[in-house]
């Protein structure tokens, strides 16, 4: 090395960068220096968390660190990639069980009285099994005995083929594109010290009920059985001078912690609600093992999303619904 060189390392990365694929150079306790090479799961607290592409964490204090930047996302192992989609859709599922459901090869048609899109969907995961003018006879078939419209729940890209024969038949988009986010779950944040307590219940109150969707329906006798149907369902509410102010579900099924149903009243938004009952959710599923969770949001949905990507969630996938004509408004 020429004398008077000295050698700069570069730091480009920022707590702005958590959900990105990073490089990180850090100094061990022995002042050996190593690389972590992943996803940037957090940065707060003077401490950065980086996901290795095994699914291990390494966690790394702000004063070890050397180096860091922003690198590109691995090629893409198209197999193992459409593997993890039907694992995660198929924990899903089981998180929001249908009321009635019937395979139909590699998809899975789901009824539930018309009470929420997902429940009333079929679910593309791999080949029916039949030429697609029979299997979709079939779902029509299937769905007018239940007195529903068909509609289809598109994972991407497991569904793009059927996604696009069905948009060369006429068939509209029914809402805008869902994120399937993931986390690794010991990894997420934790409650905030001093915030409102959160309860859990086994069922869901009048007052939980209530808070849900509020805006847009009294939830039916349907979607009560829906919400329940998973025998691990837990239902999270913080409440304030009797008054239900914010709400959540989850469900623990192999593994896998399923957050659905997170909800704030108007009036009392922006206190940091939300980020309470998911972290108190999060909790319970920790308690009981689950070593990932999983939440859906619309890719339109920003300030959820960023809610959720600040507490180390990340996008998984993407998934589209499809109907035939009108169906179910939820």
């Amino acid at each position: 090395m020429p004398s008077g060189f000295v050698f700069r390392y570069q730091m480009s990365i920022s707590p702005d960068d958590v959900g990105a694929r990073v490089s990180v150079r850090h100094r061990l306790s022995d002042n050996r220096m190593t690389d972590a090479v992943g996803e940037l799961l957090r940065w707060s607290d003077g401490a950065l968390a980086v996901r290795r592409r095994d699914g291990t964490v390494t966690e790394i204090a702000e004063e070890a660190l050397v180096a860091g930047k922003r690198v590109p996302p691995p090629p893409a192992r198209v197999g193992h990639a459409r593997g993890a989609i039907r694992e995660l859709h198929r924990a899903a599922a089981r998180s929001w069980p249908a009321l009635e459901s019937e395979p139909l090869g590699g998809w899975l048609l789901r009824a539930s009285a018309g009470w929420s899109l997902r429940a009333n969907s079929v679910l593309v995961l791999d080949s029916p099994g039949v030429p697609v003018d029979q299997a979709l006879d079939f779902v029509a078939g299937w769905y007018a005995r239940r007195g529903l419209r068909p509609a289809f729940c598109l994972p991407m890209p497991i569904g793009v083929e059927l996604n696009e024969e069905l948009t060369a038949r006429g068939w509209p988009p029914a809402r805008p594109e869902i994120l399937m986010l993931q986390a690794d779950a010991s990894a997420m944040a934790a409650p905030s010290p001093g915030g409102p307590p959160v309860v859990l219940d086994t069922t869901p109150s009048r007052a939980w009920l209530a808070c849900y969707r509020s805006s847009i329906q009294p939830v039916p006798a349907a979607g009560v059985a829906v919400l329940t149907g998973n025998p691990s369902a837990i239902f999270a509410r913080i409440e304030v001078d009797g008054e239900v102010l914010a709400i959540g579900r989850a469900t623990v099924d192999d593994g896998w912690l399923g957050i659905s149903a997170v909800e704030t009243a108007p009036a009392a938004r922006r206190r940091g609600l939300a980020r309470q009952i998911i972290c108190a959710l999060v909790e319970h599923g920790r308690a009981l093992r689950a070593g990932r969770a999983h939440l859906q949001v619309g890719r339109d949905n920003a300030a959820a999303t960023a809610l959720y990507r600040g507490l180390g969630m990340t996008p998984h996938h993407s998934y589209r619904y499809r109907v035939a004509a009108e169906g179910p408004s939820r």
